[in-house]
């Protein structure tokens, strides 16, 4: 069946209703989770997850947000009409996710209420969830009774009608099996089949993945419901991870009204064995058809659509490869989707990056900004990241597309993940501020007999003489979910040709004449009408006349506003309460001073009453007003003279007066009066001897000690001390003696010096040095030899005697003459030895010591001699006068200088009154 409704200009003044912010030139894009009261993290051990969907789960009009939370709560953000969220997940009933590991999310209305459930997937050891809407803001978990708590690995998941019944059937992508998978080569792991539950149209489902042939096994990052071929039903894209090693990505055709379906991935070119993480559906060259980009940990792929049931890769022709953050990196892409972001016609691409931990053959920087491709018009795109300020570099994986503020440009969600509870990451909201003053158009659907969110329809816009196709999707991207209205971008058209939906089910109307600039809302073989969104505040007390009545409260108010052609357009009111307000405020003026207040200025102290407006409404200020008084003061002090007071020296009393702010910030007056107290300077006098100690000090010459000294003021007082040192008087004589003579009572024998010290009349010693020089007395030794009998010196002598004299030298000190004495009987001169010396020696070879005899016949001089076998002379034993008759002298083996002779063979030989005699051979074996 196909309806042509015409809607003629009634929607060009509701476009007067339209509040369009004036946007200043600048990046397109606005990080503001703080200020829109969005503050959470995604918190997962291996990183995974970080889902959001936008949708609007009661009703105001207005896109909320669910956003997964990991092993943190997961949380439910109603929107406030204003771009700011406020967290209603406590009180929404959304419990139990703080202790689960959750993912990824997808709403739907699985039973046409009008109100949207809520799918989260869970990590493994997890059954997954299924939120019911209760239409009251709350919701109820229906997962056990609807028959969906399976427990696998689960990731994505999307909304869709696959059998056309007109209820929505979910599919779940599940990943690795972290138990029994055991990997042979690098990635090949087990990984859970995909879950695909049919809606029993009670609340209930029942799981048949395998019966409908699509319980593929290729660990799933990312799945989406889709149209791909045209044909009016549900297909299955799926995105798969470690393509090389377990499946490639794959399209599952639906084969309706058979109940199966097949895997074409092969046939459509779309097996692209690479780390599948998110798709994005989108017409981006405007043939008719929906191309598909798959994000990767690397260079990703952008699938054209060829109208014929296969694929074409133009990834590197269209610029979006995304394979580095640089030359070095891989990027690793995550969530992404297709959207007309500045509105100028063209799709854009957007994808959410973010670093996860790798093998170094695929390694990927901590540092993965986020990107925005811009549509160059040509099938072509330009990265704009940093221009249009989208180029966050926290761990990106979710990203959703939905209008926060309603005025016409999508705005973009990031989840962001961490392994680190204290990590400062957080949930990215960027409000798009593009400055294009674009037209724009929004088309949302109400299935009456397909289903109630319209998933599977598609919408085709036709406008000068371009067409432009848009599919309602229940969820792709990766572990999330955009809004479900389809925008379109317009540039300068004014006028749109026809908009043409197509249900699921193959139902077409076609809507004409429609203006820009407007949220289209089309209700299935119904009603159509425009909502026109208007955000306004009023003053506590006072009213605004919606819904018929005057509204006092704070709400979404809904009016129909009949256009001239019949048809309704729906005005939606975000309305808000700013109270009015009792402003106190205390107030302190000096006395002098004054306030404006009540109309006039007031000097005095007291309560006055003004009324101000703050945000528009007015309010009361009551002002207490109190006066302080100033304060003047004197202060007494004292100081030493030549002390420093506030930076100044002072040698005399004085007053100072100085102006300052007290505490209480009122002038005030302090006199301060100083009195100087003067230093004392004293001297004295003091005479010491030279050498002298004074306070513990020797001094040697004259000086002057300066000390410093408190008085009874505390003030420093100067001492002067003169020093007179009186020099002592140092003599020198020099005495000559004779060796032995007395000096000063004492004998002395060598040179000496002699110090006395005397007083002086000064009283200081003096010291005499006495350098006495002894003068030796000369000393002569005489040796002489007589016969016995001979006369010496006047004197007949029979033996050896010694002989002094003492003579006067000519210096006056006397003389030694020392005569030693030999006498001899029958002394002879020549050299009869024979007849004179026995000589022996014994033992030999000598050990020990060498026993030498000898018999003289007479008194003889004799010289006993050992020699080396070179002739050289190593020892003297014995030499020496010695008298007629036997001797025995003993030699140790030792040299003069005390040294033992070495064992060996040496000769020994005597000599009488110096004639040498033979030589014998002498054999030492004295050392060991």
């Amino acid at each position: 069946m196909k309806l042509i409704r015409s809607i003629a200009s009634i929607f060009a003044p509701m476009c007067l209703l339209l509040a369009v912010p004036t946007i200043g030139t600048g990046q397109s894009f606005s990080e503001i989770s703080a200020q829109a009261g969005v503050d959470m993290v995604h918190i997962h051990p291996m990183l995974m997850g970080g889902g959001v969907a936008f949708f609007d789960y009661d009703k105001d009009g207005f896109q909320d947000m669910y956003i997964t939370g990991g092993s943190s709560t997961d949380r439910l953000y109603h929107n406030n009409g204003d771009a700011t969220f406020t967290d209603v997940t406590t009180i929404a009933g959304i419990a139990g996710t703080d202790s689960i590991l959750t993912i990824g999310v997808a709403t739907g209305d699985i039973d046409n209420d009008g109100y949207r459930e809520i799918f989260i997937t869970t990590w493994q050891g997890y059954a997954n969830i299924l939120f019911k809407n209760n239409g009251n803001g709350t919701f109820t978990d229906l997962s056990v009774t609807a028959g969906i708590a399976d427990s696998s690995n689960s990731i994505s998941v999307t909304f869709g009608d696959v059998n056309k019944d007109g209820f929505l059937d979910i599919y779940v992508a599940n990943y690795v099996d972290l138990i029994n998978s055991n990997p042979q080569n690098s990635f090949d792991y087990t990984c859970f089949a995909n879950f695909l539950y049919l809606n029993n149209g009670n609340q209930t489902f029942t799981e048949s993945g395998v019966a409908y042939g699509v319980a593929d096994t290729g660990c799933a990052l990312a799945t989406a419901f889709t149209n791909y071929d045209d044909e009016g039903d549900m297909d299955v894209y799926v995105a798969n991870d470690f393509g090389a090693w377990v499946s490639p990505n794959t399209i599952l055709q639906n084969n309706f009204p058979t109940t199966n379906y097949t895997d074409i991935a092969i046939s459509a070119s779309v097996n692209d064995s690479i780390f599948g993480m998110g798709i994005a559906i989108g017409d981006y060259d405007e043939d008719g058809d929906l191309d598909y980009y798959v994000t990767n940990l690397g260079k990703n792929v952008l699938r054209n659509n060829q109208g014929n049931n296969t694929f074409l890769d133009k990834t590197d022709t269209s610029g979006t490869a995304n394979t580095y953050t640089d030359s070095t990196f891989f990027a690793v892409g995550w969530g992404t989707a297709f959207f007309d972001y500045d509105n100028d016609t063209y799709l854009d691409l957007i994808l959410a990056n973010g670093y996860i931990p790798a093998d170094s053959f695929i390694y990927n920087t901590p540092s993965n900004p986020n990107v925005l491709f811009r549509n160059n018009g040509d099938a072509t795109f330009a990265d704009v990241s940093d221009i249009e300020g989208f180029n966050d570099t926290t761990f990106g994986r979710g990203l959703a597309l939905g209008d926060i503020d309603m005025d016409g440009r999508l705005d973009v969600a990031v989840g962001v993940v961490t392994s680190d509870t204290s990590s400062s990451s957080h949930f990215l909201l960027y409000e798009n501020l593009s400055a294009d003053s674009n037209n724009w158009l929004s088309v949302s659907l109400q299935g009456m007999v397909n289903n109630r969110d319209g998933f599977g329809s598609r919408i085709r816009m036709v406008a000068g003489g371009r067409s432009w196709i848009r599919e309602v999707d229940g969820g792709s991207s990766h572990v999330s979910q955009n809004m479900s209205s389809a925008y379109f971008g317009l540039g300068a058209l004014a006028t749109i040709d026809s908009v043409i939906v197509t249900w699921l089910d193959g139902t077409q109307e076609v809507f004409t004449n429609i203006y820009p600039n407007q949220h289209l809302n089309i209700i299935e073989d119904s009603v159509v009408y425009a909502a026109v969104y208007v955000a306004s505040g009023i003053c506590s007390g006072d009213s605004l006349f919606l819904e018929g009545a005057f509204q006092i409260d704070p709400g979404t108010y809904r009016d129909t506003m009949t256009a001239t052609a019949g048809h309704d357009s729906i005005v939606i009111t975000a309305l808000s309460i700013t109270p009015g307000t009792i402003i106190n405020i205390q107030e302190s003026i000096c006395v002098g001073d004054s306030l404006y207040l009540e109309g006039g200025y007031q000097y005095s102290a007291g309560t006055y009453y003004d009324t101000t407006q703050v945000a528009g409404c007015d309010s009361i200020v009551i002002t207490d007003v109190t006066v302080l008084s100033t304060y003047i003061g004197t202060v007494d002090t004292t100081i030493c003279e030549t002390d420093t007071f506030l930076g100044n020296t002072y040698v005399s009393d004085t007053s100072l007066m100085d102006l300052f702010t007290g505490s209480n910030g009122c002038d005030s007056t302090v006199i301060t009066n100083i009195t100087v107290n003067q230093f004392v300077l004293a001297g004295s006098t003091a005479t010491l001897c030279q050498g002298d100690f004074y306070n513990g000090t020797a001094y040697f010459t004259d000086t002057t000690l300066i000390d410093t000294v408190q008085n009874q003021f505390t003030c420093d007082s100067i001492i002067s001390t003169s020093i007179i040192v009186l020099l002592t008087s140092v003599n020198s004589v020099n005495v000559t003696i004779c060796k032995g003579d007395l000096f000063g009572g004492t004998a002395y024998y060598s040179d000496t010096s002699l110090i006395d010290s005397l007083t002086k009349v000064n009283g200081c010693d003096s010291i005499v040095n006495t350098m006495l020089m002894v003068d030796s007395t000369y000393s002569i030794t005489i040796d002489t030899t007589i016969e016995a009998g001979s006369l010496y010196d006047g004197v007949v002598h029979f033996g050896d005697t010694v002989l002094t004299d003492s003579l006067l030298s000519l210096e006056g000190c006397d003389s030694l003459v020392q005569t030693n004495l030999y006498v001899v009987t029958g002394f002879l001169s020549g050299n009869t030895h024979s007849e004179t010396i026995r000589f022996s020696v014994f033992p030999n070879p000598v050990s020990g010591s060498l026993s030498m005899y000898f018999d003289l016949k007479r008194a003889s001089q004799i010289t006993v001699t050992i020699f080396n076998m070179l002739g050289i002379a190593v020892a003297k034993p014995i030499s020496g006068l010695y008298a007629g008759g036997a001797h025995i002298e003993l030699w140790n083996g030792r040299t003069e200088n005390g040294m033992t002779l070495p064992n060996g063979i040496y000769s020994i030989s005597y000599s009488v009154h110096g004639a040498r005699t033979k030589n014998l051979m002498l054999i030492v074996s004295i050392r060991e």
